[in-house]
């Protein structure tokens, strides 16, 4: 079984969003995840996403 990268996006309220992160491994993005909340909301960013599946549908925006 072939494991997917999480793709990280930061949000807006208003669905807009931009692609920030890959992390390949769940522990080590559960890990980094309170900076990257907080890098977020100081950008501008109401919140932090993420997605497992394949390239041609990681990106929600």
């Amino acid at each position: 079984m072939t494991r997917l990268p999480i793709h990280v996006f930061f949000e807006t309220d208003n669905w807009y969003c931009e692609e920030v992160a890959r992390f390949a491994d769940g522990e080590v993005y559960l890990a980094c995840l309170p900076t990257l909340e907080k890098i977020a909301l100081e950008n501008g960013f109401a919140f932090v996403t993420e997605s497992d599946r394949g390239d041609e549908e990681a990106t929600p925006c």
